[in-house]
C-alpha cells in the first residue's frame, strides 16, 4: 500500500568521530575504526565505511555499534537481508538497544506489518519521545480499518513531537488524524469472587 512506501527511515551511522583516514593500521582501536567508518558513511561511502565495521566486528564481535552500523551500510546498498542479520545480531547483544530495532522493523514492515507494529511499540516503549517510530507506527496501523484509529493517535502524536513530519503523511490521513483522540481501552472488571 502508498503508506508502507513512506516509511521513514533513519539510518545513519551510530557514532561520531574526528578522525576521517581510511588507512588505518592493524592495530587501530575499535573505536577508531567505528569512527573513521561512520565518516566515510557520512560521505555515501559505503564500501570502505562496510570493511571498516567489519574489522570492528573482527576485533569486538559482541559490540551492538559495529553490527549496527555495518547493517546501515547494508541496507543503503540495498542488501536487505545481510542488514536483517546485522540488526538481529545487534539485538542478540543488546535487546534493548533502539536503533537496531527500529531498521529491523522498516525491514520487515514489507512481509510481516504485525511484527514491525510490535517493534515500533518496543521502540516507543524504549524512547517515548521517538517521533519517527510513532510515524511508522501510525501510517502501518493506518492501513487497517480495525487499527486505523490508534493509527491516527499515533500520527497525532509523531507531528506533535516533530512538526516537519506533517508532510509524510498521505493527505487523506492528514485531515483525519486532527481529530484523532486517545483510543479508548476495553474497560476490564475484575472477576467477583464469593
Amino acid at each position: 500500500m502508498l503508506v508502507v512506501a513512506l516509511l521513514v527511515t533513519a539510518c545513519g551511522g551510530s557514532s561520531n568521530s574526528s578522525g576521517n583516514s581510511t588507512n588505518l593500521d592493524a592495530k587501530a582501536s575499535y573505536q577508531a575504526l567505528i569512527g573513521a567508518g561512520t565518516d566515510l558513511l557520512r560521505t555515501g561511502k559505503t564500501q570502505p565505511a562496510g570493511q571498516l565495521f567489519q574489522a570492528a566486528i573482527v576485533k569486538d564481535p559482541r559490540d551492538v555499534v559495529g553490527h549496527y552500523d555495518l547493517g546501515v551500510v547494508y541496507q543503503d546498498d540495498g542488501e536487505l537481508r545481510d542488514a536483517l542479520l546485522q540488526y538481529q545480531q545487534a539485538l542478540v547483544d543488546d535487546p534493548h538497544y533502539a536503533p537496531a530495532m527500529f531498521n529491523e522493523a522498516i525491514l520487515i514492515s514489507r512481509h510481516n506489518v504485525p511484527l514491525a507494529i510490535f517493534y515500533y511499540g518496543q521502540v516507543i516503549h524504549m524512547q517515548p519521545d521517538s517521533p519517527t517510530a510513532f510515524l511508522n507506527l501510525g501510517l502501518l496501523r493506518s492501513q487497517h480499518r480495525a487499527t486505523l484509529q490508534v493509527g491516527l493517535f499515533d500520527l497525532k502524536q509523531a507531528v506533535r513531537l516533530d512538526p516537519a513530519l506533517r508532510g509524510q503523511i498521505p493527505e487523506p490521513l492528514r485531515s483525519e488524524f486532527a481529530a484523532a483522540r486517545p483510543p479508548r481501552l476495553p474497560h476490564i472488571r475484575p472477576h467477583d469472587t464469593p
